[in-house]
């Protein structure tokens, strides 16, 4: 199973922090790619499927993002290059399954 696909299943039943993408990748990636271009690459797979929502959570609320696509890609690379690290949990954004 690849990356998107794990993510998708995960979807299924939680939310998926951006954080999970980094560790996923790296544990499955031991060629020496570019950590950060392959969870771009599946985040901007992620939020161009139109069941998938991109958010934060505030007091505990899922939040969505109401940005265009390329607003929300934009803000994820600004919130990485902030951070200048692998995000830990919690950080950065979260992914969740339109309900309903």
């Amino acid at each position: 199973m690849n990356l998107i696909e794990s993510v998708l299943a995960e979807l299924e039943e939680d939310y998926v922090g951006l954080w999970l993408l980094f560790k996923e990748a790296r544990m499955a990636e031991s060629s020496g790619a570019n950590i950060s271009e392959i969870v771009l690459t599946t985040t901007r797979e992620l939020i161009r499927n139109p069941n998938v929502v991109v958010g934060d959570f505030v007091n505990q609320d899922f939040l969505a993002w109401t940005y265009p696509q390329d607003r929300i890609m934009e803000e994820i690379v600004a919130r990485l290059t902030k951070l200048n690290r692998d995000p830990d949990i919690g950080e950065v954004c979260w992914f969740s399954m339109k309900k309903g």
